[in-house]
């Protein structure tokens, strides 16, 4: 072989070589398609209804050659958006995001999650779809709520029983209570205290009096169980059942109860006291 047939050979060899390096690199001798979500953030994870969540998915290729793919968002298993992502290189990240509009949702807990679509020659597709978890959404209120006693104004005899209600209007998410009420002790026993059914809408509760009969005072906690939502409208939290010891009158007080949201955030209110004679 002469010389310039030689230099002909050599440079073909590694110009081959070269372009079976670039073609590797792409993986075009073994092409691995693989992407995974490995993240999802949110602005919030307790909403009002109507109160926009923005969500953030972050998806990479696990591959070695670019890729075209769809994410999806989802809560429950409705889907809140869909964005393409485009030529993403391979072991590089990018975010999606979303913004899930919950004015249409019922107050709930929602399962919120994001899905990747399977690649045409994708092995594993376990980290396709990333669970994020739940996103509570509440009734915002509208109005603001009155605690009060019903009837407000009370007549009774000398030696007799007389029941009233503690209840709630206008109330918007309510999971629990802290019910404080003084009451003029020289004039009145209490008899008896029994959970009412507004909070009972809701689901299982807990319900505790803690009653000082020589003050005159008591504070019952009642609450719901679990993570549910709280109870919205107007009802009755306890009834309340008095004996009469001696005539006179007494101011069925509400002393700065303390009404608390299914985000333990305080729900501000006003009070109106009942009125009781003999």
């Amino acid at each position: 072989m002469n010389r310039k047939l030689a230099i002909v050979v050599a440079a073909i060899i590694i110009i081959a070589v070269a372009l079976a390096l670039v073609a590797w690199d792409a993986g075009f001798f073994n092409k691995v398609q693989e992407v995974a979500l490995v993240n999802v953030t949110v602005s919030t994870t307790q909403a009002h209804v109507g109160e926009p969540v923005n969500i953030t998915v972050t998806a990479k290729n696990e591959g070695n050659v670019a890729e075209n793919f769809n994410v999806t968002a989802y809560y429950n298993s409705t889907i809140i958006g869909q964005q393409k992502v485009q030529q993403l290189t391979a072991s590089s990240e990018t975010n999606v995001t979303f913004t899930w509009n919950t004015a249409a949702l019922k107050p709930a807990n929602y399962l919120l999650k994001a899905v990747a679509s399977q690649l045409p020659n994708e092995k594993n597709v376990t980290n396709n779809t990333y669970v994020y978890g739940i996103i509570q959404v509440r009734q915002p209120s509208s109005t603001q709520p009155v605690l009060f006693i019903s009837p407000q104004t009370i007549t009774s005899g000398l030696g007799q029983d007389f029941k009233v209600d503690v209840k709630i209007a206008n109330v918007s998410d309510l999971y629990s209570c802290e019910i404080r009420l003084q009451w003029n002790s020289s004039v009145l026993d209490e008899v008896n205290s029994t959970e009412g059914l507004f909070l009972k809408n809701g689901g299982n509760t807990l319900f505790y009096p803690n009653v000082n009969a020589s003050t005159g005072r008591m504070v019952v906690s009642c609450s719901l169980l679990g993570n549910a939502p709280g109870v919205s409208g107007n009802g009755t939290i306890l009834t309340l059942a008095f004996h009469v010891k001696l005539a006179g009158t007494s101011v069925l007080s509400l002393q700065n109860s303390e009404l608390l949201d299914s985000f333990v955030k305080s729900i501000i209110y006003t009070e109106q006291d009942g009125n009781f004679s003999a």
